[in-house]
């Protein structure tokens, strides 16, 4: 009984970083963990862009500038960029490998 008990507690409390597959490292860090929600973080090779704005990616509206909350440089495990959105797809947050900016 208790080992079921202990069995769903872990579930419950794991669950929600579970649920993040791929981007679970996004998650994980204390500095970027806000940005993530189930399956919004991903890999975007190809669609990061600069502008006057700030980074942008193709396909979500808004812009985020160097240095600004929402913009983090560090190691990516695919060594690409990533961005996170919110539900309304716009940008919420990217990861620029360290290097590419």
């Amino acid at each position: 009984m208790i080992g079921m008990i202990l069995a769903l507690l872990i579930a419950l409390i794991s669950g929600p970083t579970f649920s993040h597959g791929l981007a679970q490292w996004v998650m994980l860090d204390a500095e970027t963990s806000w940005c993530c929600g189930p399956s919004d973080c991903y890999p975007v090779p190809g669609r990061l862009y600069v502008t006057q704005a700030g980074w942008s990616v193709l396909g979500l509206e808004g812009a985020i500038r160097s240095g600004s909350r929402g913009y983090y440089e560090r190691a990516t495990p695919d060594n690409a960029p990533w961005a996170c959105q919110t539900p309304d797809a716009r940008l919420r947050c990217i990861i620029v490998p360290r290097g590419m900016s």
